[in-house]
């Protein structure tokens, strides 16, 4: 009995997650073709798996920990704390670029601007999950990867903002391989 009203109370914080989300979406009327452009944001499974875990870690510790006790209490306060960083990793971490440059926010850290002209150059890793993509931009790194909402915009974006910025016209040179996400090469190691 006990598994049954866990199980309906997940049902009922997982709707009332849903129900939240597609108000926040719709809180801001958005005019045509706005949606989501010029914006890199992980992928909304994060999100999602991250609701649920807080919420099954907030049920465990409701229900399971106060009866079994012992390890139950840990397992519970984990299990919610890994879901709420989840969440909170998804709300804080993207790149918001335009024609000028972008601005790159990530949990724990300020926001930082850059214009393409600071791009050095990148490397790009695949892997089963898709292709990994590390930016390397004035003294940052900025790890992007395939799966990320927008990635792909942004990097043919940024190519085309680099090109302006060094007076190249971006029509007139193709990137080194943008099917693979390698826009850019691989930066030239300062020699002492």
């Amino acid at each position: 009995m006990i598994y049954v009203l866990i199980g309906i109370f997940m049902a009922l914080v997982f709707g009332l997650c849903f129900l939240v989300d597609k108000l926040w979406q719709r809180r801001k009327p958005r005019s045509d073709g706005e949606v989501l452009q010029n914006k890199v944001r992980l992928p909304r499974a994060n999100n999602i798996f991250g609701a649920l875990l807080a919420v099954g870690g907030f049920a465990l510790l409701l229900f399971m920990a106060p009866v079994e006790g012992g390890i139950w209490w840990f397992l519970s306060v984990a299990i919610l704390l890994i879901g709420l960083f989840l969440i909170i990793n998804f709300c804080t971490t993207g790149i918001d670029y335009d024609e000028v440059g972008f601005t790159y926010r990530r949990l724990g850290r300020r926001s930082q601007t850059f214009t393409y002209d600071q791009i050095k150059g990148q490397k790009s890793f695949a892997n089963r999950a898709g292709i990994n993509v590390l930016l390397y931009v004035a003294e940052e790194d900025i790890y992007l990867y395939s799966a990320m909402k927008g990635t792909r915009d942004f990097m043919a974006a940024a190519f085309r903002g680099w090109c302006v910025s060094h007076g190249i016209n971006p029509e007139e040179v193709s990137p080194p391989n943008p099917e693979n996400m390698i826009w850019f090469n691989e930066p030239v190691e300062d020699e002492p």
